[in-house]
């Protein structure tokens, strides 16, 4: 299980800190925590959500935008091209499988995940051009940042996190509402 980094990203000098973002245009990608890191310095509309992350730093290279949230490969590609971390955070991406596995197809996937997780972290750089192939070629293996990659055995949601980020989410329009702990997470 990868904690994928989100670095908000800038190629603009004037911007220093999440709070120096607001009045600039910026896109992130649903669901948190990137809206999260932004939010600080922008009101609830001006937070363009969507778009891939080959988008996202194409529009950010462009000039389209001048702040981006992104995740690897494109943190070290941004870092390599010159722009600047305004802010970063971690998430983790576990139990996100299909709720139609029996307990036993469950076990056997994590146990599937975790260890493919301790292959990983004992020899990162030989999985690494698996990260960079989504750059197009512009960066390679032995320059993506070990220090924004992390792998980690499988967490469960804890019930109170995840109601405390579901209503985040739905008080700014990012999720409809309706869907509990339990009928999510089993």
């Amino acid at each position: 299980m990868e904690l994928e980094p989100h670095g908000v990203i800038r190629v603009d000098q004037r911007l220093g800190e999440p709070v120096g973002v607001a009045g600039f245009d910026s896109i992130t990608r649903r669901p948190k925590p990137r809206p999260v890191m932004v939010e600080a310095g922008q009101h609830r509309g001006e937070i363009e959500t969507g778009g891939l992350p080959q988008r996202r730093w194409a529009a950010l290279k462009k000039g389209a935008i001048r702040v981006a949230t992104l995740m690897e490969p494109f943190v070290s590609l941004g870092l390599k091209e010159g722009a600047h971390i305004v802010a970063s955070c971690f998430y983790r991406g576990g139990e996100v499988i299909s709720p139609n596995l029996t307990p036993e197809q469950r076990k056997a996937y994590y146990t599937a995940e975790n260890d493919a997780v301790d292959r990983i972290n004992a020899d990162f750089y030989k999985y690494a051009h698996h990260v960079t192939a989504h750059a197009g070629g512009a960066l390679q293996p032995h320059e993506l940042l070990r220090a924004f990659v992390r792998y980690k055995h499988v967490d469960y949601y804890d019930p109170i996190l995840f109601t405390r980020t579901y209503e985040w989410m739905k008080a700014r329009g990012l999720a409809e509402g309706g869907s509990e702990h339990a009928a999510l997470v089993r």
